[in-house]
């Protein structure tokens, strides 16, 4: 990538080939990429670990079909992975995870972090409200619109408010990856929006279908994720997409800052447009907002889950799962919101009282 440094002896990106070796040892990552294969007289059978589409990088031997793999395309093209590599790499992940006294988070793009509407799309009071507006960054906006509103190619992209600190904040307690249902050129564009160094994704924790050609495109499979899901959690406003990993998931209110009226929403839809955030002239609450609740409930898991614990070695914790801490959370909320629409309820109810009392 742009800006970043090549090994003097190899030419292979540094950042790359040090991601690589951390995950699948130096000498697989340096033949993997000057695409030569390793000549490993020490064993007789091979376990076939690491592929380049279907050629196993340790052998060279093509295994078709024959040998179940995952593929981590957007860590490597072409590179797949077998399963018992996967659990090879997620036992170190988790190692080295631990130790750091983090999670791992799994956020999804559109609706959550962010809102991009493509301009034919745009409804017409919307299109007025940005026919004016320069293109990238406009800091004429009121207040601090204007370092959230962005336009690239034909699209609009408006960020959600308090983005910037959840993801700083989230960062203390989480290695996190992008994970988007959008094309990849989109979802890099959308984490360089979001990350432009780099501190929060590493380069390189950005999933698009596009690098899950082998799944389902209209789902998301935690299989692409080199952590051990019982230290995963996915923030998502589509619980749809979740099928297989309900229990990681919290769902989050979809952030809709632009109207959904166009000549193909109309056909799909018969009711009249909604009103827009930026129809309204408003946006979500940046201290109480939907990011700033979802990082509360982000917090309340993170001290759960390590609550009790050394930092002493990854054995004192056990068979601790942040899915169980999770659902714990939002039972608790969940119960909690009941116990304040009652105390609301009884506030009203004796208000109701009072004034017919007053009446009498």
């Amino acid at each position: 990538m742009e800006g970043q440094q090549l090994d003097e002896e190899t030419g292979i990106n540094n950042s790359r080939l040090e991601l690589l070796s951390s995950l699948l040892g130096q000498e697989i990552a340096l033949e993997i990429q000057s695409n030569n294969t390793i000549d490993d007289h020490r064993t007789t059978i091979c376990s076939h670990p690491v592929f380049l589409r279907y050629t196993c990088t340790k052998c060279d031997q093509e295994i078709n079909g024959t040998i179940s793999t995952i593929p981590f395309w957007y860590i490597y093209p072409d590179l797949n992975l077998s399963f018992n590599e996967i659990n090879r790499i997620r036992d170190t992940n988790l190692q080295r995870l631990l130790s750091r006294r983090k999670l791992h988070l799994v956020i999804d793009l559109d609706h959550t972090l962010v809102h991009t509407r493509k301009k034919y799309k745009l409804s017409p009071e919307d299109r007025d409200f940005v026919r004016t507006k320069r293109y990238g960054i406009d800091y004429n906006l009121p207040g601090e619109l204007g370092a959230l509103l962005f336009q690239a190619g034909g699209s609009w992209t408006k960020l959600r408010p308090y983005v910037r600190d959840f993801l700083r904040e989230a960062s203390t307690m989480f290695d996190m990856t992008i994970y988007t249902l959008g094309c990849k050129f989109y979802a890099w564009s959308m984490s360089k929006l979001l990350d432009s160094n780099g501190r929060y994704f590493d380069n390189w924790r950005v999933v698009s279908r596009d690098d899950c050609v082998m799944l389902d495109k209209h789902k998301k499979f935690l299989d692409v994720v080199l952590e051990h899901e019982r230290v995963v959690v996915v923030m998502d406003d589509n619980e749809d997409v979740w099928e297989d990993h309900k229990t990681n998931l919290l769902k989050i209110t979809p952030y809709n800052y632009f109207s959904y009226f166009s000549p193909e929403d109309k056909v799909h839809d018969a009711s009249p447009p909604r009103l827009s955030w930026s129809q309204l002239n408003e946006d979500e609450s940046e201290e109480n907002g939907v990011l700033a609740r979802a990082l509360d409930k982000l917090r309340l898991v993170h001290a759960a889950f390590f609550d009790g614990l050394s930092a002493n070695g990854v054995e004192d914790y056990g068979d601790r799962d942040v899915r169980q801490v999770l659902q714990r959370v939002l039972v608790k909320e969940k119960s909690l919101t009941k116990k304040q629409k009652k105390q609301k309820a009884k506030k009203i109810s004796d208000l109701s009282r009072a004034l017919q009392a007053a009446h009498l």
